[in-house]
């Protein structure tokens, strides 16, 4: 049981055998709701206004509740996600942390331990706190940190108009409360930032043709690598505070029109790297502050405090037979240490559509049979059958291809861009890359490089 402010309630004698019953009956029922929570049709601050409603109903004086998670290893104990019961609540939140950055949730997070106050307005332990919520007729609180292995993930807070109404039976109710609460919020973290890597990834390979395309127009136009076009492009979209996207689509709508007045000189020029191709993807995003290698960090991360010998995950993202793989890896961590693998199967849709690429994220631990109950937690969350889980069948943690999926798919695009520069209409330079690969007999991808490469030189004739 956690340390109490010793300003908190009343102490529990008072509690009739009735009344005990009945709060366990209420207890009970709170934990049953946080046991059927599916998270398929909704988002993560949904699933928490869900666990602050059955907080409420679970202590006993509650009038509201709220729920927050915090990344209390910054410095500025930033709030990753919140819901509330009730307005009222919501109103202090706002207060807690946007106006001041002092209350009782951020004191349990931040020292593990559950805290309440019967009075409010008079609470030396958050000197601005306390009177101000106790001006808005809100006197007792108790908060309850969520434990997940040896990290807290955030608070539940409860709060009520009267004062001295949690005491010491109500903070134990609250903490068995907290338990199984902390390890349903710390699984819907897990597959809301998977949903998230998944969305982004899909987003970023629905944008990206037409900014690999614009790279290959810049490039056959100045005879410079794939990386000074792409920081070309940047420049361009930074100094017209313009979305890249629409620089790019802007560069390939231009060389188009100017395709119909003559031809354009055609340069030899380097191959595509990776590093490149990795940028233009979260570039592609268009979207201030996103970054796909961070969001990969982040779910590790989760990943690490669901399963304590994680070792590292894999984003498996397959386009038509082409398979890319982006591996994130434990510091210290080598391939050769995974003996357990849980496939968490992700999908997308893309302005309504279904998405064209398919994405698996697989996450890796080094001891064997861990996964067991993530994968039902998993399943249980998110709607799917238990089976579409895979455990331990994923045990070889795939190397990088030469040429992978995504690298294979850039080098076609700004393929298809040189071509459009030297001439062809966006569908022409399609049939021509075909009609070069069919020739050769290569894919689609080598024949791109050899134009990229000045291998051979292209007919803006061939329709």
């Amino acid at each position: 049981m956690g340390e109490f402010d010793p300003g908190g309630g009343e102490p529990a004698a008072s509690l009739t055998p009735m009344q005990a019953a009945l709060d366990a009956a209420d207890l009970q029922a709170s934990l049953a709701d946080l046991g059927g929570l599916v998270t398929a049709s909704m988002g993560l601050e949904d699933l928490l206004a869900r666990v602050a409603g059955f907080a409420a109903r679970a202590i006993p004086g509650a009038d509201g509740a709220g729920v927050t998670l915090l990344e209390v290893d910054r410095a500025d104990n930033r709030v990753e996600a919140l819901a509330a019961s009730a307005p009222f609540v919501a109103e202090i939140d706002e207060i807690q942390y946007v106006v001041l950055g002092e209350g009782p949730c951020i004191t349990a997070a931040l020292e593990r331990r559950t805290v309440r106050s019967g009075s409010l307005g008079g609470e030396k332990l958050w000197p601005r706190f306390g009177p101000r919520v106790g001006r808005l007729g809100v006197h007792s609180v108790l908060s309850l940190p969520l434990p997940v292995a040896d990290r807290v993930i955030g608070a539940i807070n409860l709060y009520a108009r009267g004062k001295d109404v949690f005491d010491e039976h109500a903070a134990e109710l609250g903490e068995l409360f907290a338990v199984p609460a902390a390890v349903a919020v710390r699984n819907a973290q897990v597959l809301a930032r998977a949903q998230a890597l998944t969305d982004q990834l899909q987003a970023a390979l629905a944008r990206r043709p037409v900014i690999d395309q614009a790279i290959g127009i810049l490039r056959a136009r100045t005879g410079g690598s794939s990386e000074e076009a792409f920081d070309r492009l940047r420049d361009i979209s930074q100094n017209e505070h313009t979305r890249l996207g629409a620089v790019a689509q802007r560069i390939v709508d231009e060389a188009v029109r100017r395709a119909r007045a003559g031809r354009h000189r055609r340069t030899s020029l380097v191959e595509i790297t990776a590093a490149v191709a990795a940028a233009a993807l979260t570039e592609a995003l268009d979207e201030p502050g996103a970054d796909l290698a961070v969001l990969l960090h982040q779910l590790a991360d989760d990943a690490k405090f669901a399963v304590d010998t994680f070792v590292g995950l894999t984003a498996r993202v397959t386009i038509g037979d082409r398979l890319s793989n982006l591996t994130v890896f434990e510091a210290g961590a080598a391939f050769g240490d995974v003996r357990a693998s849980l496939l968490i199967p992700m999908q997308a849709m893309v302005d309504g559509a279904r998405a064209e690429a398919v994405i698996d994220l697989v996450l890796y631990a080094g001891t064997g049979g861990v996964f067991t109950d993530l994968a039902a937690d998993l399943a249980w969350l998110s709607g799917r059958d238990l089976v579409d889980f895979a455990l331990d069948q994923n045990l070889i943690v795939p190397e990088q291809d030469e040429v992978d999926g995504l690298l294979a798919r850039s080098l076609i695009n700004q393929a298809i861009g040189v071509l459009i520069a030297g001439g062809h209409a966006p569908e022409q330079a399609e049939r021509e890359l075909d009609a070069r690969a069919v020739r050769d007999g290569v894919d689609r991808h080598v024949a791109g490089r050899e134009i990229l490469t000045g291998a051979d030189g292209a007919d803006p004739d061939v329709s």
